[in-house]
């Protein structure tokens, strides 16, 4: 599920991980993985149990409001800088939409877009676990 964790408990938190990670490792045959809190809510019990990176947004494309349109992701996005991460879901059409306009604007800016382990070995910085990023300079 989608359930903010901020508020759980020690035991809500590790069981919610615990089932998601056998799901994704089940799915892709990894078994490391990178963190962002359901609706970007964090909370101190997470910091002490989340074994892993934690990833935060530095560009927020908006795509998951109704009233945002594939015309206003793609203006949010731009705003993005080297180096930031961006928030996008691939749940929604106009967000998909929105892609191909995207990714030519960053390209013609010469900026690469890459995930955001990439990101991160891209810029030779090493994730670290418990520790939150939202940007890489």
């Amino acid at each position: 599920d989608y359930a903010s964790l901020d508020k759980a408990t020690a035991e809500q938190i590790i069981e919610k991980l615990e089932k998601t990670d056998a799901i994704l490792k089940e799915m892709s045959g990894y078994s490391s993985f990178l963190f962002r809190a359901p609706n970007v809510a964090y909370g101190d019990t997470m910091f002490e149990v989340i074994d892993a990176p934690i990833i935060d947004v530095s560009n927020w494309s908006h795509d998951y409001q109704d009233s945002v349109t594939k015309e206003k992701i793609v203006e949010n996005v731009k705003k993005a800088r080297d180096g930031d991460i961006i928030n996008m879901h691939s749940a929604y059409e106009k967000t998909a939409d929105a892609v191909p306009e995207i990714l030519a604007y960053f390209q013609e800016k010469g900026i690469q877009v890459v995930s955001v382990s990439e990101l991160f070995a891209i810029r030779g910085k090493k994730l670290m676990k418990g520790v939150k990023y939202f940007r890489v300079d």
